[in-house]
């Protein structure tokens, strides 16, 4: 076989690479639904379109397939797209930073079969303040709509409220 066909390799899961990899794909696969909806920017009326719009068609989307009450693999990777634009809003309005999980989190998480774990330890850096933004995303879905808005947090975090 030839270097020419060759596929490229991953890096190994869940390493800072890999992580990278996933995030570049969470915020690709929320910019083809986005701009379905108007959504062209990371401005904080973005936010309270994506409040009004994506999450009503994501739960209706899982009810569609058959899986009302998806387990806790696919809701995660459901919230990685909001919580990924989230996190750009914040690195883009308030000079947030990315911060990746460390290796013995993402070693713990995948021995484990835990998602979970890896993204409560994924955040975005406002100021001096750690903002978990897949897990504020996970919220708005357990919390529903008034529950724990992408806005209200944006809001919160910016010190508006």
């Amino acid at each position: 076989m030839t270097t020419e066909n060759r596929r490229p390799s991953l890096p190994p899961k869940y390493s800072k690479e890999f992580l990278k990899i996933h995030l570049d794909k969470a915020r690709e696969n929320f910019w083809q639904s986005a701009r379905k909806h108007g959504i062209t920017d990371f401005s904080e009326a973005s936010l309270r379109r994506l409040d009004e719009l994506i999450w009503g068609d994501m739960l209706k989307g899982f009810e569609e397939e058959g899986c009302p009450d998806p387990d806790l693999e696919k809701v995660w990777f459901a919230t990685s797209a909001p919580g990924s634009y989230l996190g750009d809003v914040l690195v883009h309005n308030l000079n947030g930073t990315w911060r990746y999980p460390n290796l013995l989190v993402c070693s713990v998480g995948l021995m484990f079969q835990r998602p979970d774990w890896i993204y409560r330890h994924w955040y975005v850096i406002v100021g001096k303040r750690r903002v978990k933004v897949f897990v504020v995303a996970k919220r708005r879905w357990t919390g529903g709509r008034e529950g724990a808005s992408l806005m209200k947090a944006y809001e919160e975090i910016a010190g508006r409220r």
